[in-house]
């Protein structure tokens, strides 16, 4: 079974897996919405923050404490869950220092958990979208619904966060390849 937080990063993943013999379910930021069925294995995808400087964009890194999906090209590490957006450069770093993970995501810890709970292996995959030196605006996740729809009304009240909102969405258009692709890999591995 795959999750995703949002659902562009699922059409993205469905992209990737092409055959549809993959469950895919949308949980929502901060994983609010998990479903009630259970897996063998559960893959977190999506998009996250590097927290590593030498993590780039487009990037992907692979959270597989259980070594199910060794193997393949893309950066291994811990994926540290934040229960809030890190914006600065400042907090991405002291995340970094204090958790040594390589990226940042609000999602995997209580899909990690509810996975335990389920008995089911976890691995967390993770397209960076901005690196550990990019600052967010703070005001990016009220742009969007718990499942990254825009609302189009709250980005129009606050015109200057479009800057930052092209800028993302360029990364996001580069992170989405490697996303599809590295998921693709992962569940080929992992049957």
């Amino acid at each position: 079974m795959v999750v995703t937080a949002l659902t562009r990063e699922a059409r993205v993943v469905a992209r990737g897996l092409g055959d549809g013999a993959v469950t895919i379910h949308v949980i929502g930021i901060g994983a609010k919405h998990l479903p009630s069925e259970t897996a063998r294995t559960i893959v977190l995808a999506g998009y996250g923050g590097a927290l590593s400087p030498d993590v780039k964009v487009a990037d992907v890194v692979i959270d597989d404490r259980g070594g199910r999906a060794g193997g393949l090209p893309y950066r291994y590490g811990a994926i540290h869950c934040s229960d809030k957006l890190l914006t600065t450069a400042q907090e991405k770093h002291e995340a970094f220092c204090r958790a040594g993970a390589l990226a940042v995501d609000m999602e995997s810890e209580p899909v990690r958990q509810w996975a335990d709970r389920i008995g089911a292996d976890f691995v967390g995959v993770r397209a960076i979208t901005d690196a550990a030196n990019e600052p967010l605006d703070p005001k990016l996740l009220a742009m969007v619904d718990e499942f990254g729809r825009p609302r189009a009304g709250v980005i129009l009240r606050h015109p200057s966060v479009v800057p930052a909102l092209v800028r993302l969405a360029g990364a996001t258009r580069q992170a989405d390849a490697a996303l599809a692709e590295a998921v693709g890999k992962v569940i080929g591995v992992l049957k």
